[in-house]
Order: structure tokens, then sequence, then C-alpha cells
């Protein structure tokens, strides 16, 4: 039998909760969710069966698999209770069961309701090509419409956005679609635009990012301040004096809300020069050090000066802003409803779509951007039991909504009760698709340690690493805690964070190497494939001895023992010419 650590035990056995995992690298989470599945499926006291459990993946690989492993599991447990009809049963329904990537689930979903929506029940799936010429065409025949009914906004929006043509205005609108759309309910959002704007939400949060700006140069002066009086040097400290003056000053007047007497002061600012220092000064590193310092203020305060009539203009530029952005949101909202309508008549949809109308499905949202559940959404929250989620750092706002629509006792605003969340931020490479990390990181901030008797959304850490060796975990914990803050990569790579070795390797030389390459070389067509290619000839050569039967032996190295990972396809042929030249066969 399999010995769980105690963490993946914990995951595999908690109930009565939503519990949100974040499963490191070679952790084991799939393993440990097929364990949960299959002890939910076979707990003689509380069973669940499969046709009432959500299960997504990212990939229909994934999903696959996942039924795979399930169907391996409860056969194994079907041998040793075949007498046991609820096994019997449940390994039949299994081909059925809810297990697959969130489009799959969505398109079941439409079909299972059909008779709720304008489309036809034998609707296709619109092949991304297809899609994007049908959007051209209904975005071109909008935007010549509107030329004719609109000609004063569109001339404005020409003067802002469109040089000699309105195809980089057209390029623009498909963009803001394209991410506006992925926001739940986004039409009702875009309505709710102009109000921010009159909010003067913007500005405040200009005069906030200078107040914080200005509060640091401060700061960094108090510290050049008292390094210059640790070495007595009155006429730096002078200077700095002059200088925290400036500094104050701007903020007294930033306080008082007077914009226009704020830029008048940026400027008259004058800076005075960094006194010269004498053959034998004594602190010449410590003066470096305050003039390093006082430079990176002028530059801030210089940069802050030549932006000044960015707050003079803020109103006037903030209703300037208004105007357009109604335009806009007002041309992306018919494009999406004819671009909805263009479909319906083609009876086809595309994945984005499958996601906002099972949305629809499962919510209404007032004018004022309240989101209620539907009864359909009720009576499925109580329907599914469980609902797990594979790869949730790799999930969309939307999706993410549909989530909590489905879950026991969840709303818009919350996560209910049955939810299942495995995911890390750390590998989380979706962004470009608009995948949103944050979905995960808030996840768990709004949960709580997991404990067996507290009944809250919990959260648990897999960072046991059961894939690698000691030497590659201490190097990438090391690289990584290097350059992996919340600012970039979303969250900070900390000891809390840190992969730890999880499985016993022989012994080795496991050490890893970085090789720096000098690309000057312009004869050179690729110094990474020859630098490369030139290492493992020499490893070959030397025959570097690599183990066999788990350590108990070792032989020369092989040509079949390299891997060479490349981050696309195209330097394939590269790198194949420069190990074919060295006598290496490429496989």
């Amino acid at each position: 039998m399999r010995q769980w650590t105690a963490e993946q035990l914990d995951a595999i056995t908690a109930r009565e909760r939503s519990v949100i995992v974040s499963a490191a690298a070679g952790s084991g989470k799939t393993s440990v969710l097929v364990e949960r599945l299959i002890r939910i499926i076979a707990d003689r006291d509380n069973p669940v069966p499969v046709e009432k459990m959500i299960v997504v993946t990212f990939t229909n690989d994934a999903a696959a698999e996942m039924k795979q492993r399930l169907s391996v599991s409860l056969s194994g447990l079907i041998n040793d209770r075949p007498f046991d009809k609820w096994l019997s049963r449940q390994h039949a329904m299994l081909g059925n069961a809810s297990i697959s990537t969130i489009h799959s689930f969505c398109f079941d979903l439409i079909r299972d309701n059909i008779n709720m929506l304008s489309l036809a029940s034998d609707f296709r799936i619109i092949d991304e090509t297809e899609e994007n010429i049908l959007k051209d065409s209904v975005l071109k025949d909008l935007v010549d419409g509107y030329y004719e009914k609109y000609p004063e906004m569109m001339e404005m929006l020409n003067n802002n956005f469109c040089g000699n043509s309105d195809a980089p205005f057209c390029r623009m609108i498909l963009e803001l679609y394209g991410c506006i759309s992925s926001i739940p309910f986004f039409k009702n959002w875009l309505k709710g635009l102009d109000g921010q704007y009159d909010s003067n939400i913007y500005l405040q949060e200009y005069i906030k990012k200078l107040k914080n700006t200005l509060f640091v140069c401060s700061n960094k002066l108090n510290t050049a301040y008292e390094k210059g009086s640790e070495i007595s040097d009155d006429k730096l400290m002078t200077l700095l004096s002059d200088d925290k003056n400036i500094v104050n000053k701007a903020l007294s007047v930033l306080k008082a809300n007077d914009y226009e007497e704020l830029s008048d002061y940026f400027s008259c600012v004058k800076y005075k020069n960094f006194p010269a220092a004498g053959k034998n000064y004594a602190y010449p590193e410590e003066r470096q050090f305050i003039k390093k310092i006082r430079d990176s203020v002028k530059e801030t305060v210089k940069s802050i000066a030549d932006n000044r009539a960015m707050l003079v203009n803020a109103r006037d530029d903030i209703k300037r802003h208004k105007e357009i952005m109604s335009a806009l949101s007002q041309i992306i909202i018919e494009f999406s409803e004819n671009l909805y309508k263009a479909k319906e008549a083609k009876n086809a949809i595309g994945f984005d779509d499958a996601e906002q109308i099972v949305l629809n499905l499962l919510a209404e949202c007032s004018e004022d951007g309240k989101i209620i559940r539907t009864k359909l959404a009720e009576e499925l929250s109580e329907y599914y039991q469980v609902i797990m989620i594979d790869e949730f750092q790799d999930s969309n706002n939307r999706q993410d909504m549909i989530f909590r629509l489905l879950s026991h006792n969840g709303s818009a605003e919350e996560y209910g009760n049955n939810l299942f969340f495995v995911g890390d931020v750390k590998q989380s490479i979706y962004r470009f698709r608009l995948a949103n990390p944050d979905n995960f990181i808030n996840a768990v901030n709004n949960a709580v340690p997991y404990k067996e008797n507290d009944k809250r959304n919990s959260y648990i850490k897999l960072n046991r690493n059961f894939r690698s060796s000691e030497q590659v975990i201490n190097f990438v914990n090391y690289v990584f805690k290097n350059i992996m803050t919340e600012s970039v990569g979303d969250i900070d790579y900390n000891k809390n964070e840190y992969l730890i070795k999880g499985a016993e390797f022989y012994e080795n030389n496991r050490n890893t190497h970085i090789m720096l390459i000098d690309k000057s070389d312009e004869s050179c067509e690729d110094t990474e494939a020859v630098c490369i290619s030139e290492k493992i000839r020499r490893m070959l050569d030397e025959k570097i001895s690599v183990s066999r039967d788990n350590g108990k032996s070792s032989r020369p190295c092989e040509m079949k023992d390299f891997c060479i990972l490349l981050r696309n396809r195209k330097k394939i042929p590269v790198y194949a010419r420069e190990l074919e030249k060295r006598g290496i066969t490429v496989s």
C-alpha cells in the first residue's frame, strides 16, 4: 500500500469544506486527486456517485488519463469486493462521468439546457480561423455603419486612434473585446465605467501614487542626511537639507490639492550643484553613496516636473477619456451582440461563447452589477456533491465565476463548501490566454490552514517533490528565491514555497551546471547549439559514467542518455546539424 505524506493524506481525506491545494511540481498531485475521488466513491458511510461529480482538467488528454486511472483503481477495489454492486455501478458509469475540460463541461451543459437558448440542438463548435474571419466581417460592417450614424463620434475616435486608415482602430477593438469579454457579464461592467470617471477615482489614484513617490524620495534623503551626519560633512548636510525642503514643500502643496500651484512650484525647482571634494577627502565611499541617492531623487523630481501638465489638465483629460471610453464601450457591446447573432445564423459557437452562455444560464446580472444565481444554478449546486478543479492557477475570471455559482452554498462573491482546487501559481503560464492566477492566490488568502476539526474553507501545501534529486531541488530553490517576488511572479518565493526533497536517490554526482556562453562570435550561427554539442561530445569521449539498476552499478554514458529541451521546434535543425557534425546521432 502506498505511503502518503501527512499533507497528502489531509488533501485526500478533508471533507465538509472547500479545499485549495497548492501542489508544487512533482508533489504527486494527480495521485492525490485520484485517491481522493476513489475514497469518496467507495466511502461506505457517505458514498458519492460518479454522476454527481464534476472534475475539470486542463486538457482532454489529462481528462482521459484521469478516467483511466480511476478505472484501474476501481477495478482493483472491485476485485477485493466482488459483490459490491455500488462499486460495479460506479465503474460502469465512469465513461459518462463529467470528467473533462471546462469547455467540454460547458458544451454539455448547454446541450442539456438547449431549450432555454436560441441555439439549435445540433450547434457546432466554430474553429478559430472561421471565427476570426467572421469577427473581421462583423466589425467592418459595424464600423461602416457608425461612420454614417455617428460621424462626430467616429471623427473623435479617428483623431485619437487612426492614421491614414481605420485598420489600427479595428485591431484595437478586437484586442479590447478579447480582453474585456473575459470579465463575467462584461457588458454591465462596461456600462459602469462612466461612474468611475465621474468619481475622480483615476485622479485620486494618480495623486496617491505621486504622494507615495515623494514619500520614498523623502525617506531616501533622510538616509543620505544621516550618512552625512555620520561623517560630519556640513556642506553635504546643508545641501541635503535644502533637497528635503523641496520634497516636503511639494508634499505640502499636494496635500492641499492645489494642482496648479504644484505645477508652478515644480516649474521653478532648482537644485544646487553637488559640492566638490578636496584631494584628501576622508570619506569618498560615503560621499559617493550620498551622491547616488541624491541623483536618484533629482531624477524622480525631474520626471514629475516634466509631467506636471497632467495635474493641471487632469479633469479635462478625464472628461475626454470618459467620452472616448463611452464610445468604445458602445462599439464593443454592439460588436459583441452582432457577432453572436452572426454565429447564431451559422448555428456555431466558440469556446469563449460557451463560457459566457453558461454564465448566463447560471446567473443574472442587475443594472447595479449584482450577480444573482438562477434557479438552474441552485438546482445544479444541490445536485453536484463534488467539484474538483485541476490546474486552477490557469483559470480565467469567467471560469472562476462558474465554479463559484455551481458550488454548494456558493455565490458570485464566495466559494461554496464542496470545491477542491489544485494548482500552483509558480507554474502559471497562460496569462496571454487571459488566465488569472490571482483567482488561486485570493482563494488561498481567503482560506485558513487545514485543521481536521475546522470546517472553514482551507488550504493545504504540497511542497514535497518526489521527482527530482536533492541537487536539482536546491538549485531550483536557489534560482527562484532570487528572482521570484510578489511583484514579479505573483508570490514571494521564500521558505514557505521552497521545494522539499521527497524521494531518495542513489549516490551520484548530480550537481547542476550553468554554461555561460559568449554570443559575440557572429561567424557562428548558434553558439548555444555549438556549446552543447561540444559538451556532449566531450562527455562521450571521456566516458563519463552513468548509474544503472538504481545505482547498483554503472556504465559509460551513451548517446541515448542525453536529452536536449528546446523552447520551440525552430532550432531543432540547427542543433541536429551541430550534433551530427560531431558524430552524434539524433533521434
